[in-house]
């Protein structure tokens, strides 16, 4: 698959991996408070936990991110706002994910395995795509300007725009799975 052997698709990768690890070395080194704030959200799970009041905010929350990157790569500054992006929720969720192992000890490495394969398996591939797609964009718009080439830029815009339309339904099938299924589990693990 040519996708694989892509060096800007492996350059995302590497800066999620990067911008993760930076997540956890950050919760060690900082004094950051986001304990409180963690143990709010895990612990909100024992409540009845309003599903649609969470699917709202859920697909919001990653509708504005994959939004973020998408026209960050129309408008050529992909190049560095959709990494910057991307490392940002890298580290939000090494963040996260260490703080819920340090409170909750042995049941928090439990609610981090299943908060990491929600997360990873599900969303962050999707947001490592968008982000792959915005920059290829970006870097085939600076190419045709630099060598003044022509491309047919209607089909090459329709391509980017079809490939957004599959990744943002996929993310929000990615939001109900979260929010029914996986908070369900949580629960049911807190308690």
């Amino acid at each position: 698959m040519n996708i694989i052997k892509n060096k800007v698709l492996k350059t995302v990768i590497i800066i999620y991996i990067v911008s993760f690890i930076l997540g956890i070395i950050t919760y060690f080194i900082s004094d950051i408070n986001i304990d409180t704030t963690i143990l709010n959200y895990i612990n909100s799970y024992k409540d009845n936990l309003n599903y649609i009041l969470g699917l709202k905010r859920t697909i919001f929350h990653n509708l504005n991110y994959s939004f973020l990157i998408w026209i960050s790569g129309i408008l050529i500054i992909g190049l560095f706002i959709s990494p910057l992006t991307l490392f940002l929720r890298g580290i939000s969720l090494g963040i996260t994910i260490t703080s819920i192992i340090v409170q909750f000890k042995i049941k928090g490495f439990i609610i981090a395995f299943i908060l990491l394969i929600s997360n990873i398996i599900l969303y962050e591939i999707i947001f490592i795509l968008l982000t792959y797609y915005s920059i290829k964009l970006s870097l085939k718009t600076i190419k045709t300007i630099k060598q003044n080439t022509q491309i047919n830029i209607k089909s090459y815009y329709k391509n980017y725009f079809i490939r957004y339309l599959i990744l943002l339904i996929l993310l929000i099938i990615t939001s109900i799975i979260d929010i029914y299924i996986v908070s369900t589990i949580l629960k049911y693990i807190i308690i």
